[in-house]
């Protein structure tokens, strides 16, 4: 696939607890006669209600539960303590996940691979409104 040749379709929503509205996405994309090639989420996790514990999961949630037939599935480390961010990408486009030493983790970065020489680097960042200087400069960084 070449991308100069293609228009693709990208859609972002921030799901504040992707496992709750999993369902809701799938039957939303079935019912598009046009897929999207990339879907991309942030807040894939649920706040937690303790403020102290910032972002904790009281519940453990595994990749596998987040698979969409049609799509590979990159996200970031949900055992880390962040709120979590996914891409979805059409398994008709080469891609792979490009990995970025960082003190930030609330990131997935991909690249899709076009034709001979093409590429498309897609980045997906969750930065919360309370964040603080600190956590935005390792973002900056």
């Amino acid at each position: 696939m070449f991308f100069s040749a293609c228009e693709i379709e990208i859609w972002y929503t921030s799901a504040d607890s992707l496992q709750n509205k999993l369902n809701e996405l799938k039957v939303l994309l079935q019912s598009q006669s046009n897929k999207p090639k990339v879907v991309a989420i942030t807040e894939v996790k649920h706040k937690h209600k303790n403020k102290k514990v910032k972002h904790k999961n009281k519940w453990q949630l595994s990749n596998s539960e987040l698979q969409i037939d049609g799509y590979n599935l990159y996200i970031n480390d949900l055992s880390d303590n962040v709120r979590g961010v996914a891409i979805y990408v059409s398994d008709e486009l080469s891609c792979n996940q490009l990995y970025v030493e960082s003190l930030y983790k609330d990131f997935v970065i991909i690249q899709l691979n076009g034709g001979t020489k093409e590429k498309l680097l897609i980045g997906n960042f969750y930065r919360s409104p309370n964040s603080s200087s600190v956590s935005d400069e390792e973002l900056y960084t």
